[in-house]
């Protein structure tokens, strides 16, 4: 079959494609066609002659596909001969929008044959290559020659996607060639790339071709290579000689993650810092905001602004020793160019939202990419310098416009997660939260002292929180009456959800005063609704709603998580309280207030009249005794730091607030595992978050011990009483059981020397309260094995009895796991009287599962 045949079948065929009578016929042909052998002839002959442009486009697919599946058996010069003529083509109809997906295809096969190749070629031959690539670009003047550059430029960007490792192709090579590839055109041509594309880009703006329009997309084509490139990810500082191209963002966008961190290194310093690499930009995008022609051209400058705010790392200079939190110069001034081209986007706030929730949102969401990337990648002091500088020349005060800008997206809906009207304003929420993150968190290294949040962040954040709270509770109070899914309750929802309060607490330590004060008023607030509606018979979902989500909140801004390091009071939190003065001790009051706040909403657990009227529900219940954990676990006796003074009078070693806050939580821990069989969620939280807490320090234990609600959680769990033995599911048995002997090492520490008591005795207290507790256990098991034999083999087939052995198994196992070495002692010895029992109920469960 001749290349004339050939292409008049492929013609046929993608025109039966379009029918769904024949496109299964057609589909054949052309995967026919894709996979016969040598077609890259066929498919020169079909671009250059039919008319049809699907048929180029499945021309170009073929011919890129051989090329890499044809490589061993293709000469070299034929290798050659491919990328060459991919590369005339694409140049020779640069012009015609027909061919744009045509073009494309064979732009990217020409990256991949020079990929293929890379390996084999010497240094001079791949420079040869580039030099090939620029003079596509000739003439540099006349018909089509803008046309022209254009293409150079997207070959370019092709190339570097195709050599950077996250977007390259399969091409049937280890991974190791993949990594040299990259090494190599990094360090041999990436600079030069950009620095290409760089002057393409000023030079187009400049002159007033590219806003004219009358660059044929040079410049967004020079805009998308320096993204390319910024996104790369450099690794080895760039440099070298020659042309070279760079990768496409990682992400796949243009402008890469909102808080991508890009770090090209001190080489690149002098090619992204100089003001003559962004000032073409700044005077560009005035003239691209609400010009309908602007369309690609406004998209790549944007993104470009995002990947300039990402820029990071040794690429600007470093402070000066001991001087770890100033700002260099060079940030300062590259942080000022960036803000002033980023804030006209999202400034005013009401007209940018409004605008965006009636057009297009890209431009509000990339002002909020790059106001979230500056903060996340320059110190709070650059920001905030570059900040007071703008705003020192007329424009509005970056700290003004996030506190605007925030208040109006959560009014939008940000803060209704899933369930907004319009999910993007979600993300912006999101970034502008992350924004404040970045700008609040004290700014803490080594040999360095902790440092407060900029001059005026403070103030901004306590209003913008105000927002949030208040658009946080109507979020809850609509979402009473839905149902919520297993995921959203505990999977990527609830995660979520952790994640948003975790950085609206940055906000709130931020100015604790006002901000955790506004949340101990909520909390009365909700807790008098709460009361008035279960009294007055009104539905109280909403109000119960409204409660749990300030219960999360506030445990999320008086303590951090502590997993997996020793809770302290978060930084922000310390820094305000121990700044002296009026302010700190406002701060400290608001920090003691929501904290008896917290506790006060545990207390609902316990009071029967809220629980007859509907008031408390296992809802709340298990999110009051969470959010009481976290803060127990940092404020309740701590032993290696303590607390500021105010903290610390309340609820510390020397003041009785701490006694009656402990006597409280373990009060509703027994109530919570008591009073509500069968919510496992509930008596989890409470086995597997309150009581270990409760249990961790040896001077709460003390005072745990000889409290009444202690020794009846103690008592009914030593009587085997069937709410405890029966109910809980096995893994919450084995934590209670660890968390009740666990509580015998304040037993244990008694004997230390110098507190009057016989040497001993302590650990001979701590054995005899381990012993009350597991001996009915053990005793309990005895007895199930004592049947005679045909009675326990027809036992063991009873549900009952296994999960009772089950359960009694579970107990003495976290018992074990539990007690100190003092008090070990005191379990073996009652293992070892099980030894015989615990063999004749494995024999008699073995013969019944046989």
């Amino acid at each position: 079959m001749d290349h004339q045949q050939i292409q008049a079948l492929v013609e046929q065929a993608c025109e039966e494609f379009k029918h769904p009578a024949t496109q299964q016929r057609a589909e054949q042909v052309l995967l026919q066609f894709r996979r016969s052998h040598n077609p890259i002839p066929a498919c020169q002959h079909i671009l250059e002659r039919s008319p049809s442009a699907e048929a180029r486009f499945h021309a170009a697919c073929t011919l890129r596909e051989a090329a890499v599946r044809e490589w061993a058996s293709t000469p070299p010069e034929a290798r050659a001969a491919v990328r060459s003529y991919a590369l005339a083509y694409a140049a020779h109809h640069a012009g015609e929008a027909g061919l744009s997906v045509v073009r494309a295809t064979l732009v990217g096969a020409l990256a991949v044959v020079l990929k293929r190749g890379w390996g084999e070629m010497d240094a001079e031959s791949r420079a040869a290559f580039f030099r090939e690539v620029e003079a596509a670009a000739a003439p540099p003047d006349g018909p089509g020659a803008a046309a022209r550059l254009r293409v150079v430029l997207e070959v370019l960007e092709a190339v570097v996607a195709e050599f950077s490792l996250a977007t390259a192709s399969a091409i049937g090579v280890a991974w190791d060639y993949h990594e040299r590839c990259r090494s190599e055109l990094e360090a041999q041509f990436l600079r030069q790339f950009f620095q290409m594309a760089l002057d393409v880009a000023r030079s187009t703006a400049t002159s007033g071709a590219a806003a004219a329009g009358g660059d044929a997309g040079a410049c967004a084509a020079a805009m998308a290579l320096m993204c390319a490139v910024l996104n790369w990810g450099v690794r080895n500082g760039g440099g070298g000689g020659g042309m070279a191209a760079p990768g496409r963002p990682r992400g796949g966008g243009d402008g890469g993650g909102a808080a991508a961190a890009l770090r090209p290194g001190q080489a690149w310093g002098e090619v992204l810092l100089a003001p003559g690499a962004t000032d073409w930009l700044l005077g560009l995008l005035p003239s691209l905001r609400g010009a309908a022609a602007a369309g690609q051209l406004a998209v790549r400058a944007r993104a470009l602004v995002v990947a300039y705010c990402s820029l990071a790392g040794d690429v600007f200079p470093r402070p000066a020793p001991g001087d770890a939190a100033a700002a260099s110069p060079a940030a300062v001034a590259h942080c000022g160019r960036m803000l002033q081209a980023a804030l006209p986007w999202v400034t005013p706030a009401e007209g940018a939202l409004h605008q965006a929730l009636a057009n297009d949102e890209a431009e509000l969401l990339d002002g909020c990419r790059a106001l979230s990337s500056l903060a996340a990648n320059h110190k709070p002091a650059a920001f905030a310098a570059a900040a007071d500088a703008l705003a020192a020349s007329g424009a509005p005060h970056t700290f003004a416009a996030l506190e605007e800008l925030t208040r109006a997206a959560l009014a939008a809906g940000g803060a209704a997660g899933a369930d907004a009207a319009e999910p993007w304003v979600v993300d912006a929420t999101d970034m502008l939260l992350d924004a404040w993150s970045s700008l609040l968190s004290p700014q803490c290294g080594y040999a360095m002292a902790a440092v407060a949040p900029p001059r005026g962040a403070a103030e901004r954040a306590a209003r913008a929180f105000a927002a949030l709270v208040e658009a946080g509770l109507a979020d809850a109070a609509a979402g009473a009456h839905e149902d919520a899914t297993e995921e959203e309750d505990q999977g990527a929802g609830a995660a979520a959800q952790e994640e948003w309060l975790s950085r609206a607490a940055v906000l709130a330590r931020a100015a604790p005063a006002p901000a955790l004060g506004l949340l101990a008023d909520r909390v009365d607030a909700a807790r008098a609704e709460l009361a008035a509606a279960a009294s007055s018979g009104r539905d109280a979902s909403e109000a119960l709603e409204r409660l749990c989500w300030l219960a999360r909140a506030a445990a999320h801004a008086l303590a951090d998580t502590g997993a997996g390091e020793m809770p302290l009071p978060p930084e922000a939190l310390l820094l305000a309280l121990s700044a002296g003065g009026p302010a700190a001790a406002a701060a400290g009051a608001a920090a003691e207030r929501l904290s008896c706040a917290l506790l006060e909403i545990a207390g609902l657990c316990l009071s029967p009249e809220a629980r007859a009227a509907g008031a408390v529900s296992p809802r709340l219940c298990e999110v009051a005794l969470w959010a009481a954990a976290r803060w127990a676990d940092t404020y309740l006796f701590p032993e290696d730091e303590p607390l500021p003074e105010a903290l610390e009078a309340r609820f510390g070693a020397a003041g009785g607030g701490g006694q009656a806050a402990l006597e409280l939580l373990a009060a509703a821990a027994n109530q919570c595992l008591t009073g509500y069989p069968g919510e496992s969620d509930l008596t989890g939280v409470t086995t597997g978050a309150l009581l270990p807490v409760l249990v961790r320090r040896r001077a709460a234990a003390a005072r745990l011990l000889s409290s009444e609600p202690w020794r009846a959680l103690a008592g009914a769990f030593a009587r085997r009483e069937p709410v405890l033995a029966r109910d809980l599911p096995q893994k919450q048995q084995r934590a209670l059981a660890r968390s009740l002997c666990a509580a015998a090492a304040a037993f244990a520490g008694d004997h230390s020397a110098g507190n009057g008591r016989p040497p001993g005795e302590g650990a001979r207290a701590a054995g005899e309260y381990v012993r009350q507790l597991m001996e009915p256990a053990a005793r309990e098991l005895a007895a199930l094995a004592a049947h005679a034999p045909a009675q326990l083999a027809a036992a063991a087939e009873r549900a009952d009895v296994q999960l009772q052995v089950c359960c009694l198994v579970e107990t003495l196992r976290g018992a074990l796991r539990a007690t100190l070495p003092s008090t070990q002692p005191v379990l073996w010895q009652l293992l070892s009287g099980l030894l015989q029992p615990l063999l004749t109920l494995h024999w008699a469960f073995r013969h019944q599962a046989q």
